[in-house]
Order: structure tokens, then C-alpha cells, then sequence
């Protein structure tokens, strides 16, 4: 448990070209650019550009309800 409670969520930044997920835990910094066209197919529709922090217990709950096949 992080004395630092920003430090205990997920950092998602959507833009038209991608989503940035960013994590730490202040000895680790973790950044991980998804971006919205990869090989010139669209993996992904921003519908609104921005940033929210996600605790991370509800980031993977939510990854651990999504199909396998994403």
C-alpha cells in the first residue's frame, strides 16, 4: 500500500493518436503507448480526448472482464 495515493492508480491519457497508460510506484515508472492505428488498421475510436487516474484494482478488474480475444 502506497503512502502516496496517486501512486496507487493507473494514469490513462487519450488523444486522436493513441491511449497513454502510465503506472509507478515511485521506484518503478512503467509507460505504455497504445496507439490508435497499427498497420494502418484502427484498433481504437477516441470518442473524447483526456486524462483520469483509474485505482488500479479497478483497471485490472475491468481488463480481467474483457473477451480474451482483445
Amino acid at each position: 500500500k502506497s503512502f502516496i495515493p496517486i501512486l496507487s492508480g493507473i494514469k490513462i491519457t487519450a488523444d486522436q493518436s493513441g491511449i497513454t497508460l502510465i503506472a509507478s510506484n515511485s521506484n518503478i515508472f512503467i509507460e505504455k503507448f497504445i496507439p490508435v492505428l497499427i498497420e494502418d488498421e484502427k484498433i481504437a475510436t477516441i470518442l473524447k480526448a483526456g486524462t483520469i487516474v483509474v485505482p488500479a484494482k479497478y483497471f485490472i478488474e475491468i481488463i480481467k472482464k474483457m473477451p480474451s480475444d482483445i
